[in-house]
């Protein structure tokens, strides 16, 4: 009676075998059944485990998950439904209909709430070829006649049971969305739409089968302290999987690859500062959420480096791991303002010595070297304790400035109230708007593959077209849906945007949006525009944290040489620059007054609001004197201009107020003693970019047709080599004096005006 009306178990059968994963102590076992799941409508127990096998997107939800849950790349709905569907059912021109193996791990999900549970219950082990792990599964070897058989069951509970797809989620997706297709269950999911213009009958799937790798792990229970000790787990050994198996499959992208590196310490680091992002309630509601943040996960999103133009996130996975690289991890000379180390080049940012000095007072202080990849060969337990320590002093940092910088607290607003209304519940009920939600808040990637989508459903139509083929009606019911959505998308976007530009330089939208405007609204959207593509880059972002690091290692070279640096004080510097920066500058990128304007007035109209823009006065028009774009390796240029603003004329005073209030005396007399080396620091920044300005004047190929040109009417007019040598000298000569006066000019746009080195000291050093 007990098995007739207890937990039902759904049996799975197949051949059996083992393997390990890890190695040493870290070894854990692996057993696994090898078994098939098959689309149709027969009711087998192939079908079955078809209609539960899920992939991850939907087993879970996404916003809940943990970044150790999250193991795999996103699904690629655009290939599936393009490429290895037609594949499957003989379209593309292939004879044979086959797919090797997809690798998947049975665990347990959590009872309450998404997610899964780090351990398998405890099994009971009722006879040698029986294992009982509670209500969850059951393993069963066959016996045949009295002998064992290489063949087994594997019983699950449907409604406890997940099945993580460790390798092989496209090749599963196409054998699910036949499956669902021919069953029409789908129900409420919101990537059924690529999947509408594929019309399967049972004849056509009749024939497909899916080998299907089903593992688990019989030493990761819950009463087995080992592994736990050894902080090994279900996700860390999918992890773990996952990895290996594609090393020498389809490239993983960067930014994927770090999110299951446990080795690199930088990588959990980051990891750390993501979770944070993501972990955030209704209570933190104000402050920067994961949504704004980017895997930089696709093979062809130039986000891999900078942000994408015109999309909402303003930071990136990639980039915070080489923030964290940098910070933790960065050779001696990138926090010397006098001095250069690329950190934004993975190969100075090995420094063992630097973790090691940071830890200097805390638990984890005995190590007279720390190397980045250290993540698995030390005890788990100090390497929790060294990512929590590491990653709280970078993030004093990275988390202000997401939070609290002036132009980011104004963009995370304006999300959320793009979000609730997403949420409400007219919108909800609308597929298209419904749609825009997951292409905004659901990942980066998701927005890739339905660009990809919409761009092959075209290529289809144009096929037909071609041909003089009449157009399917689903196909063309799918292009006007897609169509349908780019266009919803576009106008939330382009409203969001107004928003975040009436918002930060004061303008009444409701009056200045009217038709009567355009060109005052185009002349708003660009100026806007320009400075969050500019602060979303690596460079600045890195930049800023580098300019927070490098002042503190400032303060720390006023000490005395005999005088522990310990970590608490090096936090509490941190916590005090971070303070007082971020105060400045939000001074800097805010307007004088409340007061709202109805037409360009105000902020807008002064020269610092175009303090980033390129064909402007300003710093980054003096960059731009010598650099045209901007890419990572830039960050020294934004630490220089950030320190500049800092200490100017116009923001100084505010962080000295800032100063005082948080009245802390020894990290001010640091302070103040640092000041001259600061000050000498920012010119010494100063003279480079203004010389590399003067030095590009007489570079590059404008100037060298100037050159050819003058030569050539001077040789006409018979002077002789010598007189034409110093023409062409004056002439170069004119150029840089010209450039140096235009650097000038840049300089005092953004600054004000420009002091020499004792004024500046003095000024800087009054009232501390």
């Amino acid at each position: 009676m007990s098995t007739m009306f207890g937990v039902q178990k759904t049996p799975i059968y197949g051949s059996f075998g083992e393997f390990t994963v890890g190695d040493n102590a870290n070894t854990v076992r692996a057993k696994y059944i090898l078994t098939k799941i098959k689309p149709g409508n027969d009711g087998t127990w192939e079908n079955e485990l078809a209609s539960q096998m899920k992939p991850w997107r939907e087993v879970f939800n996404v916003e809940e998950l943990s970044f150790d849950e999250l193991l795999q790349r996103e699904l690629d709905d655009s290939r599936v439904a393009h490429d290895l569907i037609p594949y499957l059912l003989g379209e593309s021109g292939n004879k044979a209909k086959f797919f090797p193996p997809i690798l998947a791990v049975i665990v347990p999900r959590k009872q309450e709430g998404t997610g899964i549970e780090k351990f398998y219950p405890t099994p009971s082990i009722p006879d040698e070829f029986v294992e009982q792990y509670g209500d969850l599964f059951n393993f069963e070897q066959v016996v045949w006649n009295g002998d064992p058989t290489p063949l087994a069951t594997l019983s699950y509970n449907r409604q406890r049971s997940a099945f993580i797809i460790v390798d092989g989620q496209h090749r599963a997706m196409a054998v699910l969305a036949l499956h669902r297709q021919l069953n029409e269950n789908w129900g409420d999911n919101a990537f059924a739409s690529y999947y509408d213009h594929i019309d399967v009958t049972s004849e056509q799937v009749k024939n497909i089968e899916l080998p299907v790798c089903i593992i688990y792990f019989p030493d990761l229970y819950e009463d087995n302290l080992l592994p736990q000790e050894q902080r090994i787990d279900l996700s860390s050994v999918c992890r773990e999987i996952f990895l290996v198996v594609n090393r020498s499959a389809k490239r993983v992208s960067e930014a994927r690859t770090l999110l299951l590196d446990d080795e690199d310490i930088a990588a959990r680091l980051m990891r750390k500062t993501l979770s944070t992002l993501k972990n955030r309630g209704k209570r933190e509601d104000e402050l920067a959420r994961i949504y704004s943040i980017s895997y930089a996960d696709s093979d062809t999103e130039i986000g891999q480096r900078e942000v994408i133009s015109g999309r909402l996130e303003y930071s990136s996975a990639i980039a915070l791991h080489k923030i964290h690289s940098a910070l933790s991890f960065g050779l001696d000379g990138a926090f010397r303002l006098n001095d250069y180390e690329d950190i934004s080049d993975g190969r100075k940012t090995r420094n063992s010595n630097r973790p090691a000095e940071i830890l200097l007072g805390t638990k984890i202080e005995n190590y007279p070297t720390l190397p980045r990849n250290s993540g698995k060969s030390l005890p788990p337990q100090e390497v929790d304790e060294i990512v929590e320590k590491l990653g709280d002093m970078a993030d004093k940092a990275l988390m202000s400035l997401f939070d609290r910088f002036r132009p980011f607290t104004i963009h995370n607003s304006e999300l959320r109230r793009l979000r609730m209304l997403l949420l409400e519940p007219d919108f909800r009920a609308q597929i298209e708007q419904k749609k825009v939600y997951n292409l905004i808040f659901d990942g980066s990637g998701v927005r890739n593959v339905f660009e990809s989508h919409y761009e092959r459903l075209k290529e289809e139509r144009d096929k037909h077209s071609h041909e003089q083929q009449t157009v399917p009606a689903h196909l063309q019911h799918q292009i006007v849906f897609c169509e349908s959505v780019r266009k919803a998308l576009e106008d939330h976007e382009r409203k969001f945007q107004r928003l975040r530009a009436c918002e930060f330089f004061k303008i009444n939208l409701n009056i200045f949006d009217s038709e009567d405007n355009r060109e005052d609204q185009v002349e708003l959207s660009q100026n806007v525009r320009k400075l969050f593509q500019t602060i979303a880059t690596q460079a600045f972002q890195l930049g800023y944290a580098m300019a927070i690091f490098t002042t503190v290692e400032e303060l720390k070279r006023g000490q005395s040489a005999t005088t522990s640096f310990l970590y608490p004080e090096r936090l509490k510097l941190v916590e005090f620059v971070t303070d007082i920066y971020l105060t400045a500058l939000n001074k800097y990128f805010s307007p004088k007054e409340n007061t709202i304007y109805s037409k360009l007035d105000g902020y807008i109209k002064e020269p610092r609001s175009s303090v980033f823009d390129a064909v402007s006065s300003g710093l980054r028009g003096l960059l731009a004197m010598s650099v045209n774009e901007i890419n990572e390796r830039q960050w020294r240029f934004f630490r220089y201009a950030l320190l500049e603003i800092v200490h100017s004329q116009f923001c100084w005073d505010a962080a000295r107020e800032e100063m005082k209030r948080i009245n802390d005396k020894s990290a001010l007399e640091l302070y103040k003693a640092a000041i001259p080396r600061l000050v000498e620091g920012i010119f010494s920044e100063r003279e480079k970019y203004v010389n590399d300005a003067i030095e590009a004047s007489v570079k590059g190929r404008e100037f060298e047709l100037l050159r050819m040109r003058t030569e050539a009417e001077e040789q006409g007019a018979g002077r002789n080599p010598e007189q034409i040598r110093t023409t062409i000298e004056k002439l170069q000569n004119a150029r840089k004096e010209n450039a140096k006066k235009s650097a000038d000019s840049h300089l005092e746009a953004s600054l004000i005006d420009i002091e020499d080195k004792e004024s500046m000291t003095r000024r800087l050093s009054k009232g501390l």
